[in-house]
């Protein structure tokens, strides 16, 4: 018995840690979002493949991007390959 409580604890305190790590870097990215940052919403190619047409919307403070109508904040990026 004395053996298995120092892996679980070790497992416990490794889990703990993992997780505040993961939810660190998911704040990072929702800022990243948030400010100014960009999603695509919808993504076309081509016959050839060399042009890509992505609608991009901008992510507002929330992120709720489908509250707001179609068309609201909306920008098209036209992407060519060289």
């Amino acid at each position: 018995m004395a053996t298995t409580a120092p892996s679980l604890f070790v497992c416990l305190l490794l889990c703990l840690c993992c997780a505040s790590c993961l939810r660190a870097h998911e704040d990072q990215l929702a800022a990243g979002a948030g400010a100014g940052g960009y999603r695509v919403r919808a993504v076309t190619v081509d016959q050839g493949g060399a042009r890509l047409r992505a609608q991009l919307a901008a992510v507002a403070g929330g992120g709720n991007v489908s509250a707001a109508g179609y068309g609201e904040d909306v920008q098209n990026l036209d992407v060519y390959a060289s």
